[in-house]
């Protein structure tokens, strides 16, 4: 590979976590333009497993330096609010060490609240407990953060390895006669480089330069409006992500160290920004200040990488907030854009064509995984009867009839081959919206799970007296207590 120039466009998350990955490869330069105008959509503060298990891992950074220095906070999972409308709550990607695994190799706790009950809130809180302190860090790759801290960390990052930022704004692209993108012409300067990045989120600055067209998921989901608005942190606060579905939405709620992030997402279609936003005030029972609001379209370019270069982050795809899918799906983009783009060749569209494809599969996961979340019995507004109209993909359909009778296995999808969401998160959300037909799991259970839950509870009930023996005391849910505990 010959030396390449690479110009990425935005110093936000995703043109952070690019400039990382891509400063990694050998006879690489990489530039980043930014503009001090120009501010970050701001709402992402949750992050899913691969945060730790991909970027941190790869780019050999440590929990304790992304807690002091972002604000961050543990996150174990996330709590769903009244998604059925009867006021039930269920939990998603919450395991810890509730007991032995199935022979499907999932976490029995799983097949326990599909078959039986879902697991009561105290233990959830009891069993992050004890993965804290039983091995400090092991168990954690979720974490809550500050949206503006973690920019200024990763922009640190990226400063110690001598990528350079440049202050400007692109006004205008020239492309040569093949197609190809020559030069970004700036309002201060003009920008030459070999490949180029577009993480100028919703703005697309490239993409657009090319009439690349957008593949809409608005059949599928209703949602196109959200904003965002901080509070004042909690003295104590939960492990996890809230979120709540409402009357036109949901409302998500995320404890930082210094503040806790909330939202609204929902659909212009049931309710204008001023409904929305009396709604979470009558909701919380005070005003709010919102910092952020935006529309969008849920969806992804049909070519993802063209010609030279390739849009991450939300120049790329968007869905929704649920799930924090967001920031994943940008790891996922430069992590691959990292690996194929030394065997880039602009006379060869192999290694294009693959990225796109590996793209595409990857955005229909989380569009699969995300509408599963509204397929409920919940129908007391017009919002939620319209969402039990709109049709779900074709393929959703097809695992749901399969997992409804059959429960699951680890086959059904290549989580662990560049996709965000496997089977167990898949297996959690049908668990909570009641999508499992219990007897017939049952039928084919019955034995095997009074073994695997009487000797789980045996052996929760043990380490339960164990730990308050020798540890003294019996809940813990501040950060300050956390840190403590964990030497921070």
């Amino acid at each position: 590979m010959n030396h390449t120039r690479i110009v990425i466009i935005g110093s936000g998350t995703a043109g952070l976590i690019t400039a990382l990955y891509l400063n990694k490869i050998d006879n690489c330069s990489v530039k980043v333009i930014e503009s001090s105008q120009i501010g970050i959509i701001g709402v992402g503060e949750g992050a899913t497993e691969h945060w730790k298990n991909d970027l941190m891992n790869d780019l050999m950074i440590t929990d304790s330096e992304l807690i002091r220095e972002t604000g961050a906070t543990f996150k174990f999972g996330i709590k769903f609010e009244n998604w059925n409308g009867d006021n039930e709550n269920y939990f998603q990607s919450i395991w810890g060490h509730l007991g032995q695994k199935t022979p499907e190799g999932l976490p029995f706790n799983i097949l326990y609240r599909i078959i039986k009950s879902e697991i009561p809130e105290h233990i959830v809180q009891e069993s992050i407990r004890k993965s804290i302190h039983y091995k400090p860090f092991d168990d954690i790759s979720q974490f809550h953060f500050d949206t503006y801290k973690l920019n200024d960390f990763l922009k640190d990052k990226c400063k110690e390895k001598q990528i350079q930022f440049i202050d400007d704004i692109i006004e205008d692209v020239k492309i040569d006669e093949d197609g190809y993108i020559e030069l970004l012409i700036g309002r201060e300067r003009s920008h030459s480089g070999d490949f180029f990045v577009d993480c100028s989120g919703f703005k697309r600055v490239l993409s657009n330069k090319y009439n690349i067209g957008w593949n809409s998921y608005s059949k599928y989901l209703s949602m196109n409006r959200a904003f965002a608005f901080p509070t004042e942190a909690e003295k104590t606060f939960n492990s996890y992500t809230i979120s709540r579905s409402l009357k036109n939405g949901w409302y998500w709620k995320i404890p930082t160290q210094e503040r806790v992030g909330n939202g609204y997402v929902y659909s212009d279609k049931y309710c204008d920004f001023e409904d929305a936003k009396q709604e979470i005030e009558e909701m919380l029972g005070r005003g709010i200040d919102v910092a952020k609001s935006f529309e969008f379209d849920a969806g992804h370019l049909e070519k993802t990488w063209h010609k030279n270069f390739v849009s991450i982050g939300l120049s790329g795809f968007f869905i929704e907030p649920l799930e924090a899918s967001s920031i994943g799906t940008t790891i996922k983009q430069a992590l691959s854009l990292s690996n194929l783009i030394v065997l880039w060749d602009r006379n060869n569209t192999y290694i294009e064509d693959k990225y796109n494809s590996k793209m595409t599969e990857l955005y229909e996961n989380i569009l699969l995984f995300v509408k599963l979340h509204y397929i409920t019995k919940r129908n007391d507004t017009e919002f939620w009867q319209n969402e039990q109209d709109m049709p779900a993909p074709d393929k959703l359909n097809q695992i749901i009839d399969i997992m409804r009778e059959n429960f699951t296995n680890e086959h059904m999808f290549d989580y662990h081959h560049g996709l965000l969401f496997g089977d167990f998160n898949f297996a959690m959300v049908m668990a909570g919206l009641g999508l499992f037909d219990k007897q017939k799991l049952l039928d084919v259970y019955n034995l095997q799970t009074q073994t695997i839950q009487r000797n789980a509870v045996l052996n929760y009930q043990q380490q339960e007296k164990e730990f308050v023996e020798r540890e003294g005391f019996s809940n813990i849910e501040s950060i300050e207590s956390l840190n403590r505990a964990s030497h921070i």
